[in-house]
């Protein structure tokens, strides 16, 4: 490797991602599109600071600066610095994580989503009667 492996691990498929998680201490997504990505919600709740490319979905989720760092598409060495200034700074890691996962849980716990949607179909019942 390029002298990551004693802070990287590339797991190739999991099944069962929260064991992984609770050992991480960033996570990345270099993903080039997504819906809502509910691996990056499963990495905010679990309290972990995201890196990810500012795309549509992953910006629905990530508040840059706050729970984790969008960065342009395609800037790999912006991409990098994100990763190596969270890595560097765990206090400021924790705090991004704690941000996240407050923030999956006040924005997108599925009582709110299933609430929501609630919602949502009652308006449309509503105008078409």
């Amino acid at each position: 490797m390029i002298g990551l492996k004693q802070d990287v691990v590339f797991t190739g498929y999991v099944k069962d991602i929260r064991p992984i998680l609770e050992q991480s201490d960033i996570y990345v997504s270099a993903s080039s599109r997504e819906g809502l990505p509910v691996s990056v919600m499963e990495a905010m709740a679990m309290e972990l600071p995201v890196v990810a490319y500012n795309i549509r979905g992953v910006r629905d989720l990530v508040v840059d600066g706050v729970t984790g760092f969008l960065v342009p598409f395609g800037d790999v060495d912006m991409f990098a610095k994100k990763v190596k200034f969270l890595y560097e700074h765990p206090d400021v890691a924790r705090e991004v994580g704690r941000k996240a996962r407050e923030r999956i849980v006040r924005e997108f716990s599925l009582e709110i989503i299933l609430k929501e949607m609630e919602n949502l179909y009652r308006q449309i019942l509503e105008e078409n009667p």
